[in-house]
């Protein structure tokens, strides 16, 4: 149904659509508001340089080659990974974001030996909560503040293990 790409300038004018939508940036803590060509460009050259980075991988979501979202990972200690992701607001609750979580999922524990994957969300953001709790992630409270437009904001922390196939 989707695939997992890397991001690259074909994907510069979809970035601006999807994260200028407040509804969608509001979510993102380093997405900043305004979404510019100029924020684009930026990003899209960062995701060049970290294409050969082991312990990252980040990818725009396409379904039928059209760009509909994004989904990164990040090893942030040995065998642990932290994961982040949006979806195009005309593309919510198709799928498309619980498709791409298992396939990180599945890359991190097989490419990356990732055995444990974690999230934060936004307070409020229940669609999220929802999806990670859908794709066997456990809420385990509350956890890190951030800061976004003169605002702070609480986040949940999510976690799940993943067992390799050769583990019990």
């Amino acid at each position: 149904m989707i695939e997992l790409v890397n991001i690259t300038s074909k994907h510069r004018d979809s970035l601006v659509r999807i994260l200028k939508n407040e509804n969608v940036e509001k979510w993102l803590v380093n997405v900043p508001s305004g979404y510019t060509i100029e924020d684009a460009d930026n990003f899209i050259e960062w995701c060049k340089e970290i294409s050969n980075n082991p312990d990252s991988y980040i990818f725009a979501i396409e379904h039928d080659g059209i760009h509909v979202g994004g989904i990164g990972i990040r090893r942030v200690e040995v065998g642990i990974g932290e994961i982040g992701y949006y979806i195009e607001e005309a593309h919510w609750r198709k799928g498309f974001a619980t498709e791409a979580i298992m396939k990180i999922l599945d890359l991190a524990r097989e490419e990356m030996n990732i055995d444990f994957a974690e999230a934060y969300i936004l307070e409020g953001n229940e669609a999220s909560e929802l999806l990670l709790l859908k794709c066997g992630f456990d809420c385990k409270g509350w956890s890190r503040l951030y800061s976004k437009n003169g605002k702070q904001f609480r986040s949940k922390r999510f976690a799940i293990e993943m067992k390799r196939p050769n583990q019990n």
